[in-house]
């Protein structure tokens, strides 16, 4: 029997696509683009236009109140902050989030935050904000400026800034982005428009097809929409955004900054499209219907070459070799019935020589197995008792610097204890002395002496035992933080005296000088054991590394402030010899020390390093230079997170 030339695959479906691709085309084409799409971009231009214009118009107003109540409220505020508590209440007490009053040099005079302790305004009180763009902006010209997007280091709400000169003062206020949301969602042009308002750096202010917070990640300078927002009006365009089209329209505040953006869905994400599209359903039907007739025929072709082909293929993965592969009309059909032929007979002598692979590879793997079982027992038991060693090691280290921290406090208290029992010696001759002179008769001057000596021996004896109480509170409150790393409330400067005080038997063997600039009042919520241990080891690392045989005289300095809101910023640095470069990528790894057989563990900086990281949720950075000294950075908290590791 002679078969008929065979059809390529490729030209039989494509002679099918191209039918029902005609007859597709020509009804939807004819429905979406001649009909209905220039009626739709014409509604659009209008409704948009309108939306972007009223919501423009509509915040405006609203921000121009805002304005005018801070004016008035800097009229109102004269008084100390106490007499003005009404008027701070009642500007913040409706939309905004923060309001201050700065002098001419940019220093907070009075504040107050919405929802918020009113006491935390008087922490406010002297803050310097000229380094605040929004607040030299309007110092510089004297007029009412309006900041863009940015994150309040007072309230820690996202929003928009105001400030508005009065007299020679300056009145800021912040407002949070959803009072300007709600502002633009009650002038929203349909259910279909949403409208976006956008800063002068591209950051979304309020965003209607948002709920609640706009999405900050994006910045619209960045994205295919700038080619629209840019400039000051535009009318409504088409412009593809994250995949979608729209249609948007804009229009920019020249007073504000700010770009009103009104955007709808634009092709088949439209509403009346959409409805368009379900009349062109019907045309698409007839062609539904055309292939639902067709399809029977043409599958039944195509499949029958495909079953006997695939009832071989099945023969063949079952290990038996077919007789003879079916042939087709379609080409490609014909090929690949050779080519699984020739496939089979080559998969017979591959199972073959794989089998025998097989065999070996088993073997080996067997051998290679029992050899890497016992390789990893033994790294596993090297390993736990590395992490034993070290451990017992780090424990070591803080057990010992607590003794010499009590052999420390034991040589501090022996002067005034010796001094105060001196004194009471004294004054014990002295009053056997005065007894025996009082059974043969006092003069005056017997008792006038008598009572000098008491008043200089007990004069004496309350000072040195004053003094030893202030030793013992402070090596008690030292102690306890060190041993059990309870979490307190507290004061940098009061931590940093204890441990200074705990210091001074080692430090007074050396010329080393310590230097104090810590800003008053940074009281902290953390944990003051491990705070403490770590300026310790700070400061006797310098003092035993930066102060070696040949440059024993030098200075440690010690400053703290706060940056960056509820941030501390701790500087220790001394004027020593410095660390060599090769050293100093190693100083925080466990044992690492530059004085190995003369007492170093080289824990110290270890230990202070996992508890600024693990302990207080803070950062440490040294920088040194050979010969120019080393200044250890840390940035901490001043409220610590939960303990991540409370065995640290």
């Amino acid at each position: 029997m002679t078969l008929r030339k065979p059809w390529p695959l490729r030209l039989s479906l494509t002679v099918l696509m191209i039918v029902s691709t005609m007859i597709t085309f020509g009804l939807v084409v004819t429905g979406l683009l001649v009909v209905r799409q220039p009626q739709l971009a014409q509604e659009a231009e209008d409704a948009l236009t309108r939306s972007a214009s009223a919501s423009a118009e509509r915040v405006e107003d609203y921000l121009r109140t805002v304005e005018k109540r801070l004016a008035v409220a800097g009229a109102a505020l004269t008084g100390p902050m106490d007499d003005d508590a009404g008027v701070l209440a009642a500007v913040v007490a409706d939309d905004l989030s923060a309001f201050y009053m700065l002098d001419r040099n940019g220093f907070i005079i009075t504040a107050r935050t919405s929802g918020a302790d009113p006491s935390y305004g008087f922490a406010l009180v002297g803050t310097d904000q000229s380094y605040n763009a929004l607040v030299r902006e309007a110092l510089a010209t004297g007029a009412i400026r309006w900041s863009d997007k940015f994150l309040s280091a007072f309230t820690g709400q996202v929003g928009v800034g105001v400030a508005v000169p009065s007299g020679d003062r300056l009145v800021v206020g912040e407002l949070p982005l959803a009072s300007v949301l709600a502002t633009v969602k009650s002038m929203a042009g349909g259910v279909e428009i949403d409208t976006m308002v956008i800063d002068r750096r591209g950051e979304v202010i309020a965003d209607t097809a948002s709920e609640g917070v706009p999405r900050t990640q994006i910045n619209w300078h960045r994205l295919p929409l700038n080619a629209t927002v840019q400039g000051a009006e535009s009318g409504p365009r088409v412009v593809d955004f994250n995949g979608r089209d729209f249609y948007v329209a804009t229009r920019h505040s020249a007073e504000l900054g700010w770009t009103f953006v009104a955007r709808a869905p634009a092709g088949i994400d439209h509403p009346e499209f959409r409805a368009l599209l379900e009349t062109v359903g019907w045309g698409l039907g007839s062609a539904i219907l055309m292939a639902l007739l067709l399809a029977p025929l043409w599958a039944r072709h195509m499949a029958k070459p495909v079953q006997d082909i695939t009832r071989r293929v099945a023969q063949l993965a079952a290990g038996t070799m077919p007789d003879a592969w079916p042939s087709s009309s379609i080409a490609e059909y014909k090929a690949l019935a050779d080519g699984m032929d020739h496939t089979g007979r080559a998969l017979q002598a591959r199972e073959r020589e794989l089998s025998e692979l097989n065999e070996q590879l088993e073997a080996r793997v067997s051998e290679r197995t029992a050899a890497l079982s016992e390789a990893n027992q033994r790294l596993s038991s090297a390993a736990e008792r590395l992490r034993q060693t070290q451990a017992s090691l780090v424990q070591s280290e803080k057990l010992a610097a607590l003794g010499g921290l009590v052999a420390g406090i034991a040589h501090e208290l022996n002067t005034p204890i010796g001094n105060g029992l001196m004194a009471a010696t004294t004054l014990c001759e002295v009053s056997e002395d005065f007894s025996t002179r009082s059974q043969s008769g006092l003069t005056r001057s017997d008792l006038r002496r008598f009572v000098d000596d008491v008043e200089g021996a007990v004069g004496i004896i309350t000072r040195n035992l004053n003094r030893a109480a202030d030793l013992v509170t402070s090596f008690k409150q030292v102690a306890v933080d060190q041993t059990s790393a309870q979490r307190r409330e507290f004061t940098f400067d009061e931590v940093l005296d204890e441990i200074l005080l705990t210091l001074q038997p080692s430090l007074r063997r050396t010329e080393v000088e310590v230097q104090l600039e810590i800003a008053s009042g940074l009281r902290m919520d953390s944990f003051p054991g491990p705070l403490g241990q770590i300026l310790a080891n700070l400061v006797m690392n310098a003092t035993i590394h930066g102060f070696d045989d040949g440059h024993r005289a030098g200075t440690i300095r010690i400053t703290a402030r706060r940056v960056h809101g509820l941030e501390l910023e701790v500087k220790v640095a001394d004027d020593g010899v410095g660390i060599q470069p090769d050293a100093i990528g190693r100083i925080f790894d466990p044992f690492f020390t530059t004085r190995q057989g003369q007492g170093g563990t080289g824990l110290g900086l270890h230990i202070a390093h996992n508890a600024v990281i693990n302990v207080l949720g803070g950062k440490i950075e040294v920088q040194s230079q050979p010969g120019e000294g080393t200044t250890f950075t840390l940035r901490l908290p001043m409220i610590a997170p939960e303990r991540r590791n409370p065995d640290a």
